[in-house]
């Protein structure tokens, strides 16, 4: 739990492109984080976008299936 307050925090704060995209990628450790990942997904910065998606990809989950078919259909 502490870690996870950690990588929040570097995500919310000014860190580097690269140091977020690993606190980005250190969410993906629990599905506590789905949210979390979906907003920046869909609200972040190029780089933190896809490191989410790529993050996402490794869950099983509705919301993310959501995701995934809302933004399928944009891009038509």
């Amino acid at each position: 739990e502490e870690e996870n307050d950690f990588y929040l925090s570097i995500i919310d704060g000014e860190a580097s492109k690269d140091i977020r995209k690993s606190a980005i990628e250190a969410l993906g450790y629990s599905d506590k984080n789905i949210d979390i990942l979906l907003e920046i997904a869909k609200t972040g910065d190029k780089a933190s976008k896809e490191k989410a998606i790529n993050v996402l990809k490794s869950f099983s989950d509705a919301r993310i299936d959501e995701f995934f078919e809302n933004s399928a259909k944009k891009k038509k």
